[in-house]
C-alpha cells in the first residue's frame, strides 16, 4: 500500500493538489503543504482505529460503505455538503472528538503557516478523499489488480 500523502496525491490522475489549492485559495504547492501537515494525524487515527479490534469493524463497515472511491477519483464531490458531512463523520471515528479535529487544524496551521480556518475546513474533505484511496487499494489488492504476480 502507498503511504498515504502520495496515495492522496495521485486521485483524481494527480489533480488533487490543484483541486484543494483552488477550492481553499492556495497554491498547489500550499495544498501540497497543508495535505503534508495534516497526514500523520490521519496516520495515527487510522492506526488507532486498526488496533482496536471494535474500532476496526467500524472503520471496515465504513470503508465498504458510502461513496468513498467517488471522492478518492472526484475530489470536487469531497468537497461539496455531502461530502463535507461524511468527512465529519469520518473524522469523529478517527480522533474522537470535535476538539481534537480542532487542534489537529491548529497545529497544521501552526506548523505551515495556512490559517487554521482554511486547516479545519480542509480536514473534513481530506477524509472521505483518504478513505476513497484506501478503498481502492484494499480492492485492488483483494483482486490482484495492478499485481503482475497475481495476473499470471
Amino acid at each position: 500500500m502507498l503511504p498515504l500523502m502520495d496515495m492522496l496525491t495521485q486521485g483524481a490522475n494527480g489533480a488533487v493538489l490543484e483541486q484543494i489549492g483552488r477550492q481553499y485559495g492556495l497554491t498547489s504547492a500550499q495544498a501540497e503543504q497543508a495535505i503534508a501537515a495534516l497526514m500523520p494525524a490521519f496516520s495515527v487515527g487510522l492506526k488507532r482505529n486498526a488496533h482496536d479490534p471494535y474500532g476496526f469493524t467500524r472503520f471496515l463497515d465504513a470503508l465498504s460503505s458510502g461513496r468513498h472511491a467517488a471522492y478518492y477519483d472526484n475530489p470536487s464531490e469531497a468537497l461539496d455538503s455531502q461530502g463535507v458531512e461524511e468527512g465529519n463523520a469520518i473524522l469523529g471515528h478517527l480522533f474522537g472528538s470535535k476538539e481534537l479535529s480542532r487542534a489537529v487544524a491548529a497545529q497544521a496551521a501552526q506548523a505551515t503557516g495556512i490559517s487554521q480556518s482554511v486547516m479545519k475546513a480542509m480536514l473534513p474533505a481530506l477524509a472521505p478523499m483518504i478513505m476513497g484511496g484506501l478503498f481502492k487499494q484494499l480492492n485492488e489488492a483483494a483482486t490482484g489488480a495492478g499485481n503482475p504476480m497475481m495476473n499470471n
